[in-house]
């Protein structure tokens, strides 16, 4: 047992109903810096660790956690590919900001650094939780970062990637392993659910 425990490099993801394994200390963690109590503090949270490791995973439960959702005015969510797109990326962002048609409507015919003041604007007005899922490489950031408030502010920037570069720009997170118990009760409950599945089949 012993020995499967150590080679299982996976981290937990979802596996049921709301449903995490050695995820409760990431969540409650990244819920204190995100809700931080004393008032404003360092605006960009990132998550870090290598693919697999359910960055994505832990910043969904945040994002949909309903002190989250009572905390923040507005929210918006975004994946940052390979291929980053800066334009489409603050439009899909301002597009979830933004909640009168009006705006939408005129934010498109913006020109690049109109929407970059504007989606700016919006954080400064508005407490914004804003999810970058995925950033790959501190090129594609450095782009982005014109758009976002980098000194103290209640606006979140709640970011993941793999790469520490990235994650260097914000208060580092770095997702862990499961330890040998976690590991099993994470077995035990991906069986339980296979099992389940087929006998439904």
């Amino acid at each position: 047992m012993k020995d499967f425990t150590s080679s299982y490099k996976t981290y937990a993801h979802e596996v049921a109903d709301s449903t995490f394994v050695g995820m409760k200390d990431d969540i409650n963690k990244l819920m204190s810096l995100v809700i931080y109590k004393g008032g404003c503090n360092h605006p960009i949270v990132s998550i870090w660790g290598m693919g697999g490791s359910g960055k994505t995973t832990i910043a969904r439960r945040i994002y949909n956690d309903g002190k989250i959702r009572h905390y923040f005015d507005a929210f918006a969510w975004v994946c940052i590919s390979q291929q980053c797109q800066i334009r489409k990326n603050l439009e899909e962002i301002l597009q979830h900001i933004f909640t009168d048609a009006k705006s939408k409507e005129e934010m498109k015919s913006m020109a690049d650094g109109e929407l970059v003041e504007e989606l700016y604007k919006q954080q400064k007005e508005k407490k914004c939780l804003v999810v970058l899922d995925d950033v790959w490489n501190r090129i594609d950031w450095d782009c982005l970062k014109r758009a976002f408030l980098t000194m103290e502010s209640y606006s979140k920037i709640l970011l993941t990637t793999r790469n520490k570069k990235v994650a260097e720009v914000g208060t580092i997170h770095k997702m862990n392993y499961l330890d040998e118990h976690e590991a099993w009760e994470l077995l035990q409950k991906r069986a339980l659910k296979f099992n389940n599945e087929n006998f439904r089949g």
